[in-house]
């Protein structure tokens, strides 16, 4: 397991020996947090570019070698967002000498709260290098007194970045390699552990019910792994072979086993029927939920194939095998706290200048699939609004414009036939479909309406039961707004105001329909037509997804 040219600073391990400020920051061992072994180092920065710490002593290096360098760097709870790179700078000496040039790692932006992660890099020692200096350091300068950590620095003579480790004998190797060859002893279990882990709806398993029986999950066949692929065979013509193209997945075939234990007989029946209406499943579906360690996950289910319930003894222990289908093959990563259709939320500013807001939210896909998400944009909107996927460079633009909140003044009113036609002040901008709130003229006219007509730029109609009432003046107003536009880029539907009818026609003809990519996602909202005082904001629904 040895490595040649394997330099480990353990300095993080034990004191800030070996390791000086860079940038106007100051450096301090502590021991509440660490990536490996008991402590890591403290940087508190300062308001200055290259905050952070560098190694008191040039490095030995070969020039023209590569060589590879890593640390783990973490933003604690309640610091600043920073984005952290590794500076390794090559001089002609490993003492005095003259600085060649430095090489940076790429930026990796470490949002406060989130784990440790690892800043990597391979580099080759240009022309003349004999020494080299690393630093970890913020390059945009920071806030003074936020802090970031540092831990398990590593720097080899390597082409790729290999994994860390501190340094371990050969009896701690061999330990580790026979305690991993030992068979596991058959644990004895003195029960069953029932974790409530898995439910379809509010139909929980894997528990006792109040009733006293026992319901079990023995397997979820087809849930463990990859949905089935579907890959078109294209023929090379007289070539060998076929075409290289791309397929698709399959609807996820799952076959949901267990055993249903009652404590009476006479408890069976009642059991049964309550295990028969959580899985019908024809007519509506049902969300699949298991607990997986840090995540829930789940998928949208109906039923596929003849489910089997067979009773197997006096006692009524009865087994099951239900076959479902999750037309949409992917697991989702259910949010609790959101019980109808477990989305997280990120609410997203239009960027301005007053209130001052730049647009952009990074929205992490904690899974490994590529997932759509559903868009809720709030006017006003003057237009061409775009709203993108920075990172997969993907677009979608609004090209109508939304309205604000608005409130008219009412001049006259009347009612023919349970029609109500009002007039106002000034033009007020209603189309056929919009909701309004009509206050002030009383009993039939006033309450939330909807726009039935609009004859002219000042007047419209909407239905009313009450007596005729000939059109003349009237004092009251009327308010609407502000303008909603909802777009699902799973399957590319668009609602304005809660209605179909017309609204694709707010968005340009071709789109890239946005998704969210394992990883982090940084997401952009900007009105070109308003970029001084937006109050616009874009409201983002959307749960991370996993192929099995």
């Amino acid at each position: 397991m040895a490595r040649d040219n394997l330099i480990v600073n353990p300095s993080f391990k034990t004191n800030t020996t070996g390791w000086s400020a860079t940038g106007s920051s100051t450096i301090a061992r502590i021991t509440t947090d660490s990536f490996s072994g008991s402590s890591c180092l403290e940087i508190t920065k300062a308001a200055t570019t290259n905050s952070g710490a560098v190694i008191a002593s040039r490095i030995s290096v070969s020039a023209a070698n590569s060589y590879a360098v890593s640390v783990y760097v973490k933003v604690p709870e309640g610091q600043e967002t920073g984005t952290l790179q590794i500076n390794v700078s090559w001089y002609t000496a490993l003492t005095g000498g003259s600085l060649i040039s430095t090489t940076s790692t790429t930026g990796l932006e470490s949002l406060p709260g989130n784990d440790w992660v690892r800043l990597v890099g391979v580099m080759t020692a240009p022309a003349l290098a004999l020494g080299a200096l690393v630093s970890v350091v913020q390059p945009l300068a920071g806030t003074v007194s936020k802090k970031f950590y540092a831990d398990a620095f590593l720097f080899e003579a390597a082409s790729y970045v290999g994994e860390y480790f501190d340094d371990i004998t050969q009896a701690a190797e061999n330990k580790s390699v026979d305690l991993a060859l030992t068979p596991l002893p058959q644990p004895h279990l003195t029960g069953m552990k029932l974790q409530a882990d898995i439910s379809l709806n509010d139909f929980t398993f894997n528990t006792v019910d109040e009733y006293g029986v026992v319901w079990v999950v023995t397997d979820i066949g087809g849930w463990w792994q990859h949905p089935s692929p579907t890959i078109p065979e294209v023929s090379r013509g007289w070539g060998d072979g076929s075409y290289d193209v791309k397929g698709k997945y399959n609807a996820r075939n799952i076959t949901f086993e267990g055993v249903i234990l009652t404590p009476d007989p006479d408890l069976l029946a009642a059991a049964r029927d309550r295990f028969v209406a959580a899985t019908n499943l024809v007519y509506t579906g049902a969300w699949l939920k298991t607990d997986e360690g840090s995540y829930t996950k789940a998928s949208y289910v109906r039923l596929s194939g003849d489910p089997e319930i067979q009773t197997v003894n006096a006692r009524g222990r009865t087994e099951f095998s239900i076959g479902l289908r999750a037309a949409d093959p992917i697991k989702y990563k259910w949010n609790t706290e959101d019980s109808i259709y477990g989305y997280e939320n990120v609410l997203i500013p239009c960027e301005a200048s007053s209130p001052a807001a730049d647009g952009t939210e990074i929205i992490e896909n904690e899974g490994n699939y590529p997932v759509s998400v559903y868009l809720t944009i709030t006017g006003p909107l003057v237009g061409p609004t775009v709203i993108s996927n920075d990172t997969a460079e993907e677009l979608i633009t609004i090209t109508g414009t939304l309205r604000d909140v608005t409130t008219k003044t009412i001049n006259n009113r009347g009612l023919t036939d349970n029609l109500v036609t009002l007039s106002t002040t000034a033009t007020h901008g209603l189309v056929v479909g919009d909701v309004v709130t009509i206050s002030g003229l009383g009993s039939p006219y006033s309450g939330e309406v909807v726009v039935l007509s609009v004859p002219t730029t000042t007047t419209f109609t909407y239905g009313a039961t009450g007596s005729n009432v000939a059109y003349g003046a009237g004092s009251g107003t009327l308010t609407y707004g502000p303008d909603t536009l909802e777009i699902n880029t799973y399957d590319r539907s668009v609602f304005l105001n809660g209605e179909y009818l017309g609204a694709r026609a707010k968005l340009e003809v071709y789109n890239d329909w946005i998704n969210l990519y394992p990883g982090n996602n940084t997401i952009s909202f900007y009105d070109a037509g308003s970029t001084v005082s937006s109050t616009a904001t874009l409201s983002v629904d959307y749960r991370s997804g996993w192929l099995a």
